[in-house]
């Protein structure tokens, strides 16, 4: 999937911007834009997971951290 994004973007920036039909022209860049917003939400997508795995992380560790110091007995 990436790589066909790389291959329509690469269409647009070396043909598409300078095609005389109008047409292929919009089509081009209609198809450029689809898949550069494609690969930009599995990119934040793929930021966004690990963004959210260390927060978890964190409040795991200082859930332990606090369990761990807590001296009260019951």
């Amino acid at each position: 999937m990436i790589e066909a994004g790389v291959v329509v973007l690469a269409f647009y920036v070396l043909a598409g911007r300078t095609m005389k039909w109008d047409v292929g022209r919009h089509l081009s860049w209609i198809a450029a834009a689809s898949q550069a917003m494609a690969l930009l939400v599995v990119l934040f997508a793929f930021i966004f997971e690990w963004i959210a795995i260390g927060i978890v992380a964190i409040i795991a560790i200082a859930a332990l951290a606090y369990l761990f110091t807590d001296h009260r007995r019951a």
